[in-house]
């Protein structure tokens, strides 16, 4: 994911584009301290935002192979914190997105 960052009052927001190699379901999974939220298309797909310590949540897609915007919102409320952004799809296991 090629990504621009935009530092809002408590928030980092990163936005890119993700390319999919084939047609089908895909995760999406943000793992965070404190919060995040995930969106491709201009649809959210994942909601993680809760003070919380490293917690993962995901949700899922049905997307044609192709590039699609992805927008990734993470929040710091106080303590720790922490954000892994991952996905899995047809013929791909879970990882990092990549660069």
């Amino acid at each position: 994911m090629k990504a621009v960052s935009v530092i809002l009052t408590n928030w980092l927001r990163w936005e890119g584009q993700i390319s999919l190699p084939s047609d089908g379901e895909y995760r999406f999974f943000t793992r965070s301290d404190d919060g995040s939220e995930l969106f491709i298309n201009g649809q959210q797909i994942v909601f993680n935002d809760f003070n919380q310590g490293m917690t993962e949540r995901s949700g899922t897609i049905n997307l044609t192979a192709g590039s699609y915007p992805i927008v990734v919102m993470w929040r710091q409320g106080g303590g720790g914190y922490g954000l892994e952004v991952r996905y899995q799809g047809p013929g791909i296991s879970k990882q990092l997105i990549p660069d």
